[in-house]
């Protein structure tokens, strides 16, 4: 006696023999899609703590009008900050770090001492506090003419703005991905209904429902969903271990190292286990409406 689950072969037939792949692939582009958004997340939340929480302040060369050498101002505008409440901590940048910085534009073989460069001062603030920065700003001004002070305002817009728009990019792409493979699955599903028509039409005289028979579709679809997608879920985890690994091998200092939290690993784990059930449902809901339009 064959078994229930060989009535209706759906899983054999030459419309569903390109459904794992299609599947497997729609779920490596949307792992791959969404591990990419919740690193870039991740990184411009870190952006942001770090720079709602300091600010720079650049001091520009000493001149004769500006009153004191390059020395007694940059240690006036230490002296000012430090006095100020709510400011943890004040690190003056040394010169020869911040001409190192320039090494990758100039080469390792100019004389710093031939720039004008300004001296700068990295301050960390108290985030349990609230600092007045305009009238910091006014105060620096005051003890070394021609200080900025730079808060990264501007900066940290830009980046939230730009991970925001790929966020919504990112959900726009998933969904698209998402709705291919359910289309994919309705066509396939269609087609396996139309060859076992006269099997069908012998199993309705028989007594069989249309939820048995949908049953049969649906346990087969979700096997094939499960494989594709075990398969695609695998090629995203390599993927993203090739690129992370490709990134830590670069020396820059501004390219975050790729790391996903281990709820974020358990969300990319979850991809499967939602195709197979997208794939399920959607195999479930066109044969039933197949079977509805047949009578």
């Amino acid at each position: 006696m064959a078994r229930s689950q060989d009535v209706l072969p759906f899983a054999k037939e030459s419309t569903t023999r390109l459904l794992p792949w299609i599947v497997g692939v729609m779920v490596y582009l949307a792992a791959v899609m969404m591990a990419g958004a919740m690193l870039l997340a991740g990184v411009a939340a870190d952006w942001n703590r770090d720079l709602t929480g300091s600010f720079t302040v650049q001091i520009p060369p000493a001149e004769k009008k500006a009153g004191g050498s390059e020395g007694a101002r940059v240690e006036r505008v230490i002296k000012l900050l430090r006095e100020t409440p709510g400011i943890l901590k004040v690190k003056a940048i040394p010169a020869k770090e911040t001409a190192k910085s320039l090494e990758p534009w100039l080469g390792a073989n100019f004389d710093a001492g031939d720039l004008p460069l300004p001296r700068v001062v990295d301050v960390t603030l108290d985030r349990t506090k609230t600092v007045d920065l305009i009238a910091v700003a006014e105060q620096l001004q005051k003890a070394a003419p021609g200080a900025g002070l730079d808060s990264h305002e501007f900066w940290r817009d830009q980046i939230l703005s730009l991970v925001h728009a790929l966020g919504a990019l990112a959900a726009v792409v998933i969904a698209l991905i998402g709705g291919t493979c359910v289309s994919a699955v309705v066509f396939a599903t269609k087609g396996g209904v139309a060859v076992h028509k006269e099997v069908i039409e012998v199993l309705h005289l028989i007594g069989a429902t249309d939820d048995y028979i949908a049953r049969q579709f649906q346990r087969q679809a979700f096997r094939i969903a499960l494989i594709g997608s075990l398969f695609g879920a695998i090629v995203a985890v390599l993927t993203l271990f090739a690129i992370a690994r490709f990134v830590t091998r670069l020396d820059a200092v501004l390219l975050p190292t790729p790391q996903l939290a281990f709820w974020q690993w358990c969300v990319l784990m979850l991809v499967p286990l939602f195709a197979s059930f997208i794939v399920t449902s959607a195999a479930r809901r066109t044969v039933l409406r197949t079977l509805r339009q047949m009578l």
